[in-house]
């Protein structure tokens, strides 16, 4: 999946040079642009815009078949605990893939805002106040002050999507 996504990027962007990354691991882009991957299980998604219009991206994609319940408590704040079971009730399998959605938008907040400063921030400062898996929509706020673009009560907004690759169950989540 690494070099398919490279692969990718390089014939989008018409470039033939490698995309760098700096000592953070975060990828430099060509010259005006910015962008997103993930890759998992032999799936890619991309994403790539003109960074005069969008300083930086985020994109996610998570298998929901590996999410566990236990692994809440570490994912969430108690409101956002108390979003999920409003919104699964007792159907723990629309719960893990609640979950899988909210993990998913965390993790492209976070590759969203890092490249901004590089200033490292963890799952709980970011809490996320929307999360609607059927309208492909979600939400979020900054507990924490992570750049200049994005200061503490940020509030970010993103898109979610169910993708079923033949058995396998995805959650693509962009910010």
């Amino acid at each position: 999946e690494y070099r398919r996504s490279r692969y990718l990027v390089r014939a989008w962007t018409q470039t033939s040079a490698p995309l760098a990354r700096t000592d953070d691991g975060v990828i430099t882009w060509p010259s005006g642009l910015s962008g997103s991957i993930s890759h998992k299980d032999l799936a890619i998604a991309l994403t790539i815009a003109e960074s005069r219009s969008w300083h930086s991206l985020g994109l996610d994609l998570e298998d929901c078949g590996r999410m566990q319940l236990a692994f809440e408590s570490r994912l969430c704040s108690p409101t956002e605990s108390v979003l999920l079971q409003r919104l699964a009730g007792e159907d723990v399998a629309k719960k893990l893939a609640l979950l899988t959605a909210l993990f998913s938008f965390k993790e492209a907040i976070f590759k969203c805002c890092f490249p901004l400063s590089g200033i490292m921030f963890h799952f709980q400062e970011a809490e996320v106040t929307v999360l609607d898996l059927e309208n492909g929509s979600a939400s979020a706020h900054l507990l924490k002050s992570v750049s200049p673009l994005t200061p503490f009560g940020t509030k970010l907004t993103g898109w979610l999507a169910r993708i079923d690759d033949g058995g396998r169950q995805y959650v693509l989540a962009a910010t």
